[in-house]
């Protein structure tokens, strides 16, 4: 072997040993940055720790290969490692992503500094974190116009007119679509009001004065959003501010969420400290022990809690990826701080409940003198973050937050001392169990009657047509109740008069949620009007052409001399 040759082998020995990549380039490589945000590793691999980030359209300098990576030297100068597949070799196509980067930088905002941005797809899923694993809030169509809050992993947290969420930031565009809304509002957003009894304010907070109270189920048109409170117009053109987790948008999104901390108030998570409370604490790739374990946390592990789905919690790590965790697993205090409670006369941690009553009321504070946010039914699975005095403030599906009597919530002891105590019952009363099979009959009911009243309240507001039963969106009110329960495979017929003859006769002390209730006099003799209950003694109703479906009390002056029974139909 010649010297050279002995050389080169040598230097190739001494390069392995110190660790040096097989996979040098020959000379540097230009390359362009793809997604929105990219991390810069401190290795070859996502494992490694985070040392920086680069964003859509950078031009970096690639040195090095290895593993589907590659080491690049950044515009500030600096090296690390970037995934292979997300940086563009094409010179082409780099200039297309510095350009788009370019227009996207010089875009002028409508938004207190966040950048301006359309729905570019013909319709863009909205979801509660950054990746497909989160929770789809909604969708939005094209040209709807956005405020870019924030990128993470290639997703943009954006305002949009039904609130905030998350959306991919290929599917943004930076130049206005023709024909798309530059107002930032993207046209007056439909709602529905979540829960039974919401206030309307002349602001937004609730120091604002009351104008009027609206009801589960009625429609709104929102106009704008700023933070957790939206400007609405209701039927007749008044208009106001309401909490905006408590409506429901037409587009099927769930709450409106600002993605702020939350504060002691109802409101929603955002993003919230919590703790791990013991070792291999498993982080799960959805809400539920069936899910895959990706990896576990020991006792003390920091995370941000972002949703929750039950008694799920929705998590980003230090590393920054996102998965689930139990919530009896976690603490929102501090590490090692639990929040007691007395179960069996003893003193316990508790991490998680249920609702212990038919329904109960969400407040904005820690007490009874604090405005109702909503309302959680029966067995209503709940995570408690924090505990003031004798109530828990909880965390509900899709990120809610609110405060509730502890009294009103069972914890896991409590739960099953109260499932035993109702076994044992209903054991001693002999019959075969009856008592059981009767509770749960009634429950079935129950739920049933709620899916019917639900549905109901889905046309509120919509016209009244003597003898329509849906055409055109209108109906009177034998048409309106068979319109509704056709819709669960129930046959009515199309007068109050013949409906008023099926199913089974229901005393008014005996109402359920989904009961036919009928009057007499109010247009003729007999049987002349008829709606479906909503419970509380409060009905939904095609009432009249000046009011279209509405809802009106079974007690009030007017119905209460006409009431004339009720029906259960199944």
């Amino acid at each position: 072997m010649s010297l050279k040759r002995s050389m080169l082998a040598g230097a190739a020995l001494v390069a392995l040993a110190l660790g040096a990549s097989p996979a040098v380039a020959q000379k540097t490589r230009p390359a362009w940055v793809i997604p929105e945000t990219l991390r810069v590793r401190q290795g070859p691999s996502a494992d490694e720790a985070t040392v920086g980030t680069v964003h859509r359209g950078d031009k970096v300098e690639v040195l090095a290969f290895r593993d589907r990576w590659c080491r690049a030297r950044l515009p500030d100068g600096s090296v690390g490692w970037v995934a292979e597949w997300l940086v563009q070799f094409s010179a082409n196509e780099g200039h297309k992503l510095a350009a788009q980067a370019g227009a996207q930088s010089g875009e002028s905002s409508s938004s207190g500094g966040h950048q301006t941005a359309w729905i570019g797809v013909d319709e863009a899923n909205v979801r509660s974190g950054p990746g497909e694993d989160s929770g789809r809030l909604g969708t939005r169509p094209k040209g709807t116009q956005v405020s870019v809050l924030a990128r993470e992993n290639g997703w943009c947290r954006v305002r949009t007119p039904g609130g905030e969420g998350w959306v991919r930031g290929d599917l943004l565009t930076y130049s206005q679509p023709a024909g798309a809304s530059g107002s930032g509002s993207g046209g007056a957003a439909k709602a529905y009001v979540s829960r039974p009894q919401v206030y309307m304010r002349s602001g937004p907070g609730t120091r604002f004065d009351r104008r009027a109270m609206l009801v589960q189920g009625q429609a709104v048109h929102v106009a704008e959003v700023q933070g957790d409170w939206a400007r609405v117009r209701v039927q007749g053109g008044n208009g106001g501010w309401v909490a905006n987790w408590l409506l429901k948008y037409e587009d099927g999104s769930g709450v409106g969420r600002s993605g702020r901390t939350a504060t002691a108030g109802g409101g929603t998570l955002g993003s919230m400290a919590a703790w791990a409370d013991a070792d291999g604490v498993r982080v799960r790739s959805g809400p539920g022990v069936d899910r895959d374990v990706v990896t576990q946390l020991g006792r003390g592990d920091k995370v941000n809690v972002t949703n929750i789905s039950g008694h799920w919690c929705r998590v980003q790590l230090a590393s920054g990826a996102s998965g689930w965790v139990a919530g009896w697993c976690l603490t929102f205090r501090g590490p090692g701080q639990q929040i007691l409670a007395e179960e069996g006369g003893k003193r316990v941690p508790v991490y998680v409940g249920w609702v212990a009553r038919p329904q109960i009321n969400l407040r904005e504070g820690p007490g009874t003198e604090h405005d109702i946010v909503g309302s959680a039914a029966l067995s209503t699975q709940v995570v408690i973050l924090d505990k003031q005095g004798p109530w828990y403030r909880v965390g509900l599906d899709g990120g809610r937050t609110a405060w509730a009597a502890s009294w009103l919530i069972d914890t896991r002891g409590q739960r099953q001392e109260r499932q035993s105590r109702l076994a044992h019952s209903s054991g001693s009363r002999g019959g075969g169990g009856i008592f059981a099979e009767a509770r749960r009959a009634f429950a079935a009911a129950s739920r049933y009657g709620h899916k019917v009243v639900r549905t109901a309240l889905q046309y509120l507001g919509s016209p009244y047509r003597y003898a329509h039963s849906g055409e055109g969106g209108a109906f009177d009110c034998s048409g309106f109740t068979s319109y509704v329960y056709r819709q669960f495979g129930v046959g009515l017929s199309r007068s109050c008069v013949a409906q008023y003859q099926q199913g089974e006769p229901v005393a008014k002390s005996e109402l359920q949620p989904g009961d036919l209730v009928f009057f007499a006099g109010t247009c003729r003799d007999g049987i002349s009007h008829v709606g479906i209950y909503m419970g509380s003694g409060q009905f939904v109703h095609a009432s009249n052409p000046s009011d279209g479906v509405k809802i009106s009390s079974i007690n009030d002056s007017y119905y209460a001399p006409k009431f004339a029974g009720g029906r259960r139909v199944r």
